[in-house]
């Protein structure tokens, strides 16, 4: 009776672990709504009025000398101002983006101020990894439809392709976001012809209120051997309160 009665106990503890494996199996692949996790994920990205941030650039190309660049970066919604202090060759520029599609360049070396065309957007900003693209889209669920979602642990990755009116130069991308605060860790991106291209994680959030900032984006480009383009900010405010003058062609020409 206590041998029966033993293995009933231990017999039941193994069904009990096995119904806890699957269990947790099925918590960790749990199916999602993509396009809800977008949306909580631009919601997350734009819960700041505004963005004052100085940024560290560190460009590495296989075969090159490696390149730092200083910049400042004024961000209110879709539209963003930044202005280069350094290196002497690139001081003194200052790119305006109104929109995804709408983007300006003062170049001192001209002092003119010059519309960027659409067909160069998906080129390297000022020599690295990242496109113009890249750094002006702020809402990804208005540029992506969710194509597949499920929750890994403590993560979720959704798989997301090109809404029909959205111009943007990947065919897809991959969003792995943290399942408690919807923030992004890494997102992959692929071609038209489903090659992947390049991989852009995001670390060292810091959180003031219900923002939280990343203060290191590295983008590696798979197509140029490796390139990789580091962002590391140094210092950063939200809410400032900046005159919405900021984003006009004007002010390109203007000492700040």
């Amino acid at each position: 009776m206590q041998v029966t009665s033993r293995l009933s106990i231990r017999t039941f503890a193994i069904l009990a672990l096995a119904s806890g494996l699957l269990w947790s199996s099925q918590v960790q692949a749990a199916e999602c709504n993509g396009d809800e996790v977008l949306a909580k994920l631009d919601a997350r990205l734009n819960t700041a009025r505004d963005l004052d941030l100085r940024i560290e650039i560190l460009n590495k190309v296989p075969g090159k000398q490696d390149r730092t660049m200083r910049m400042n970066v004024r961000t209110r919604g879709h539209k963003r101002f930044t202005e280069f202090e350094a290196p002497g060759d690139v001081k003194g520029t200052k790119v305006l983006s109104l929109s995804r599609s709408k983007m300006y360049v003062y170049l001192p070396a001209y002092q003119k101020v010059r519309r960027i065309t659409s067909h160069t957007t998906d080129q390297g900003f000022m020599g690295t990894t990242l496109s113009q693209d890249d750094m002006a889209t702020t809402h990804y669920g208005q540029v992506y439809q969710a194509s597949a979602c499920k929750q890994e642990g403590s993560n979720y990755v959704v798989k997301a392709t090109p809404r029909a009116d959205s111009k943007v130069a990947y065919g897809s991308a991959t969003f792995k976001l943290s399942a408690d605060k919807t923030l992004p860790q890494e997102i992959l991106y692929y071609s038209p012809s489903g090659k992947h291209v390049k991989t852009e994680k995001r670390t060292q959030y810091e959180c003031r209120g219900e923002y939280c900032n990343p203060n290191q984006i590295t983008m590696t480009d798979h197509t140029r051997a490796g390139a990789v383009t580091t962002l590391q900010v140094s210092t950063w405010k939200k809410d400032t309160g900046f005159p919405e003058s900021v984003f006009s062609k004007r002010s390109l020409q203007r000492a700040r």
